[in-house]
């Protein structure tokens, strides 16, 4: 359990998350990442809060956008974190929901070749159009 004004270095933030140390660095050079403070050997310290800022970015980053753009979403006087998480929440359980639908389609349009049975090509195509549909930037956008 981590307590509450625990503190990490970049590295302990790296191997918890994956992100590179060098990311985690290039973060906070650019200002999208600011250290909670720094110790007397100049290491980067972070709290939990940091923490969470991070898994916004990474997310962010993963729906497409740049990073001109998380800034301005993590700089934003409306900028509440809590809110940001149940959005990012929001938009992945639609991107489930489509991909679900997409793995449906595909198993019965399997099955039914495996079958030698004729495929509906409405069917083909439906996994198409939601694959185009797949938008999770919009999505996010939408829901802010």
């Amino acid at each position: 359990m981590v307590e509450e004004n625990q503190l990490f270095t970049t590295r302990q933030l790296s191997e918890w998350t994956g992100v590179s140390v060098r990311k985690i660095r290039w973060f906070d050079k650019t200002q999208l990442l600011k250290p909670y403070e720094r110790n007397s050997s100049n290491y980067r310290l972070y709290r939990k809060q940091e923490l969470i800022t991070l898994l916004i970015i990474i997310f962010l980053q993963f729906f497409g956008f740049s990073f001109k753009e998380i800034r301005t979403i993590l700089k934003s006087p409306l900028f509440d974190a809590a809110e940001v998480l149940a959005v990012q929440a929001r938009v992945i359980d639609r991107g489930i929901d489509q991909l679900i639908d997409a793995s449906g389609i595909l198993n019965c349009i399997s099955s039914s070749i495996n079958k030698s049975q004729p495929v509906d090509i409405a069917e083909i195509a439906k996994p198409f159009a939601i694959i185009t549909e797949y938008d999770p930037k919009s999505w996010f956008k939408l829901f802010v």
